[in-house]
């Protein structure tokens, strides 16, 4: 577990942001009991908060959130992930599939950079990431949900970070 503190403090010391750990033991019954371990980064960017949160134990999940808009917005989208094996019977080589009326989000999912850090961990891992863009209480939110049950997850944090740079730069009030 020292390492990958060591990994999220490197990666907070990157970033600018802070991090908070967490680790809890829980028995969970006949004697087992599990370390549960959550990393929470918290980063600010134009004035924006992005938070990550990943948590290991009985369960392995990364969330990532952020307020984009102080009001709601017509760019909601959702954006999965086809598994490996969806993506062996398909013609698109294209590991996300996109679902939105915005043209303006079909663009910037097509076109962006900062997608293509995400793209290259779907592409050699099990990294299958769901990013949603949601109104929500008069205000537009980014959030990405994944699991962290392929190797080297730290290593999505910062595609992930860009993914939200670029997003609030594009979209941001």
């Amino acid at each position: 577990m020292t390492n990958l503190v060591t990994e999220f403090e490197d990666i907070a010391e990157q970033l600018g942001a802070t991090l908070h750990f967490s680790e809890n033991k829980i028995n969970i019954g006949g004697g087992v009991i599990s370390p549960n371990c959550v990393f929470l980064l918290n980063l600010n960017y134009k004035g924006r908060t992005i938070k990550i949160k990943n948590a290991t134990g009985t369960y392995f999940y990364g969330n990532v959130q952020s307020v984009i808009l102080n009001r709601q917005s017509s760019l909601e989208f959702q954006l999965t992930t086809k598994s490996h094996f969806t993506n062996l019977f398909s013609r698109k080589k294209d590991r996300f599939k996109i679902q939105t009326s915005s043209n303006d989000i079909k663009t910037f999912i097509q076109t962006s950079e900062s997608i293509l850090g995400l793209r290259q961990i779907t592409q050699k891992d099990v990294f299958e990431p769901t990013i949603i863009g949601i109104n929500s209480n008069g205000k537009y939110e980014l959030l990405i949900e994944y699991s962290l049950q392929f190797n080297d997850w730290p290593e999505a944090i910062i595609p992930i970070v860009n993914f939200y740079k670029a997003f609030i730069d594009k979209f941001g009030d």
